[in-house]
């Protein structure tokens, strides 16, 4: 294994992710950030995903009439759909594969959880699931992963 590899692009300001989960890590202090005293690493540690949530409902200028299906229900689905409450989406349903987190997705307040298949054969009863539990219809979908039901629930 080569040590000291430099992961970073340097054209786009990015720091990629081999090695990046560490305690201790070497970046170039101008795409450095000090948290503030006040704030603990496991608040700071929030400060990504939840701008990535944030500035999602942002740009989609969710309101109190925009009906949600956020696709996706791990740590930046679960954090959409928080930012998603805040910005006032009155009914807000997740679809997942695993239903551990489809669990968390209702304890944090999804009006409804729906687990789906990986399988391509069972896109037409996915999308059905989906319509059922949105009754009057979705306004927006957020996807943070790729899946073939998203390519055919879309048309």
């Amino acid at each position: 294994m080569q040590r000291r590899k430099i992961q970073f692009v340097p054209r786009y300001e990015v720091f990629c992710y081999h090695g990046s989960l560490a305690n201790q890590i070497v970046h170039p202090a101008h795409l450095c950030f000090k948290l503030p005293d006040e704030l603990s690493m496991e608040e700071g540690v929030m400060c990504e995903p939840l701008s990535v949530g944030v500035h999602a409902c942002r740009r989609a200028n969710i309101g109190p009439e925009t009906r949600v299906l956020v696709m996706g229900a791990g740590p930046i689905g679960l954090i959409t759909m928080l930012a998603a409450r805040a910005f006032g989406a009155p009914r807000i349903i997740m679809a997942d594969v695993d239903q551990a987190c489809l669990s968390v997705a209702m304890e944090l307040g999804a009006n409804e959880a729906i687990k789906v298949s990986t399988s391509i054969q069972d896109v037409g009863a996915e999308i059905e699931k989906i319509k059922e539990a949105m009754g009057d219809g979705i306004d927006l979908t957020f996807r943070r992963y790729f899946k073939p039901m998203e390519l055919y629930g879309t048309k």
